[in-house]
């Protein structure tokens, strides 16, 4: 789903991404899928909130600006200098943990969250509730 947010003729467009949980497991998930999900862009400025972070090539190949995910709860065990241990799918070590993180053409935020995921534990992993402040001038 998109909406458009206008301001002082100024538009964003905020999409909301579902995530086939076939696109957890396999790198099947392209650009020409990303189109087939989403559309094409159309130019503007674009803010995705999609769940996994593992595509941030194919966001930012799309035309997100900014995008906002989540998923992998930090590593749920970090260990301190190394950072996230191991996703939701088991993978250790997982590129993109938490934090920010840049393309030639999109920033990415990844969210640790709230939750403790399906084993129930965080450690050295504080939850968190991430805020992204739009100031359009």
């Amino acid at each position: 789903e998109t909406i458009t947010l206008t301001k002082n003729g100024q538009t964003i467009n905020l999409h909301g991404m579902w995530f086939n949980s076939k696109y957890y497991f396999d790198d099947v998930f392209t650009i020409d899928t990303m189109e087939k999900i989403m559309g094409t862009d159309d130019g503007g400025f674009d803010i995705l909130l999609t769940h996994n972070p593992k595509y941030i090539d194919v966001y930012a190949d799309w035309g997100a600006e900014i995008t906002l995910t989540g998923h992998v709860h930090g590593g749920m065990v970090r260990l301190p200098f190394v950072g996230g241990i191991f996703s939701p799918e088991r993978t250790l070590f997982p590129k993109y943990d938490k934090g920010i993180y840049t393309t030639d053409s999109n920033y990415m935020l990844v969210s640790r969250g709230l939750g403790r995921g399906l084993n129930g534990f965080r450690l050295f992993n504080k939850p968190e509730l991430g805020v992204v402040v739009l100031k359009m001038k």
